[in-house]
């Protein structure tokens, strides 16, 4: 289950994962030396690439997948130790997902962590704050590692007050899958490079069918990342940030995100043209159904749309005043120093190694994600994908639009949850925007100081 995972029905960065509080996560990690400032040099450890030792060691890799994709994990180790007899990887499961960031946080105030894990990008600071996260930023240096291959998000969610604390794991971005046949008997040209939101409401609109039970567009309301994962953009379209520069503050404080919520209430309220997604977990099949015209989402709803035999399409998100800018979703593996050089060694190279061009056509393309480095796209694997799966060379290219990492701070769950409850709130008639935005405001504010004063 690689996430974002090609066959499932989780949006990029579902919420189905505990957001706490930065003191929550420093209670969790006193242990392991939590500290709040987390200056530069708070890792135990440093590492470099390519200096590969012979002494035998054996590190533990928690994958946090199953299915498939931990097939692929075993086969890439039985490989490694082929071409590296002394180094022996236990890949383990871990954890969920959902889950790893608080299993690392018990782990590292223990001996039970692993040498390597799958993190959120999100979650990067949190963990990031234990001196036991190995610090990459000399070894991602080594041109044996390609660092600058990787696309410039992945790079900024790996980056936590200027220390290198992951190497990519995972890179999706949300663009929108629509239905051809929909758009046809609506008598409406497909959506185009250029399109705008005001485009996609009265598309929505348009689209929707009330007598079939057909809606023209859906979103997540589950007050979860999920939510606001398509908002996000429309902020960033506009000028807006989530954090202001300084990050002492929220940066969606304003008249255009009051506006860009409205627009989603109009459509949902006053159109009644969104299918509105309590669970975040409903809107796959409905779209493979023919019951929705128009999703966003990513390259992991690609297969069950060609297995329905859906004639679909795929765009980039709709913008403003031709900015099409999109949320990007940067996961990691994270390194943990156990003391041993060697250990530590061993663990960077075998990582660099996995996110290696010829590794990431197995990990990333066989799956249907977009590859985590630009080489990957000169694989045959590549070719093989984009020309079997409709639309997955559209989400690969649109990963040129995903130009920003969300926050990698402690405290951006937190501001993320509280913005996404107030949209929620919205668009399910409880609340108007330009109120729900004040109190996102300030509820957010309040938690980065918290966060702060913690």
């Amino acid at each position: 289950m690689i996430r974002p995972a090609p066959r499932t029905t989780r949006p990029l960065r579902s919420g189905r994962r505990r957001l706490g509080l930065a003191p929550v996560v420093c209670l969790a990690l006193a242990a392991a030396g939590c500290s709040s400032a987390a200056p530069r040099g708070a890792t135990a450890s440093t590492a470099s690439a390519g200096t590969t030792s012979t002494e035998p060691v054996t590190i533990t890799w928690w994958t946090g997948q199953v299915d498939a994709a931990a097939e692929i994990t075993k086969a890439l180790v039985a490989e490694y130790h082929a071409a590296h007899p002394n180094v022996t990887v236990k890949a383990e499961q871990g954890a969920s997902p959902d889950d790893m960031r608080s299993k690392l946080e018990v782990a590292l105030g223990t001996d039970t962590f692993p040498d390597a894990a799958y993190v959120f990008g999100s979650d990067a600071a949190a963990i990031a704050r234990s001196p036991k996260v190995v610090d990459l930023t000399d070894a991602v240096k080594a041109p044996s590692v390609g660092w600058d291959d990787f696309w410039g998000a992945e790079r900024d969610a790996a980056t936590v007050d200027g220390r290198i604390v992951g190497m990519p794991a995972v890179v999706g971005d949300l663009g929108v899958i629509y239905n051809k046949t929909l758009f046809k008997q609506a008598g409406l040209a497909e959506p185009s490079a250029d399109w705008t939101w005001d485009d996609f409401r009265t598309a929505a609109k348009t689209l929707t069918d009330p007598a079939n039970k057909v809606f023209g567009a859906t979103i997540n309301v589950s007050g979860t990342e999920g939510t606001v994962a398509p908002f996000w953009p429309m902020v960033w379209q506009q000028g807006g940030e989530i954090l202001t520069a300084d990050n002492a503050t929220v940066g969606f404080d304003s008249p255009k995100t009051v506006a860009s919520l409205e627009l989603w209430r109009a459509m949902a309220i006053d159109d009644q043209s969104v299918f509105l997604d309590q669970s975040g977990e409903s809107t796959e099949n409905l779209v493979a159904g023919g019951k929705i015209a128009m999703m966003i989402t990513g390259s992991w709803s690609l297969s069950t749309m060609h297995d329905a035999k859906l004639d679909y399409g795929v765009q980039v998100l709709p913008g403003f005043n031709g900015n099409h800018e999109t949320t990007g979703g940067q996961d990691l593996w994270m390194l943990f120093d156990h003391g041993s050089a060697a250990r530590t060694q061993a663990t960077v190279d075998f990582i660099s190694w996995v996110t290696q061009a010829e590794q990431d056509a197995r990990w990333s393309i066989e799956q249907f994600n977009p590859p985590i480095r630009a080489a990957s796209k000169s694989r045959p694997e590549f070719a093989k994908i984009s020309a079997e799966l409709p639309g997955y060379s559209n989400f690969v290219d649109n990963l040129a639009n995903a130009k920003r990492a969300r926050p990698p701070v402690v405290y951006y769950p937190e501001v993320s949850r509280i913005l996404a409850e107030q949209i929620a709130a919205v668009l399910l008639g409880q609340a108007d925007a330009k109120s729900a935005i004040a109190t996102a405001v300030k509820d957010g504010n309040q938690a980065i100081a918290d966060a702060k004063k913690g």
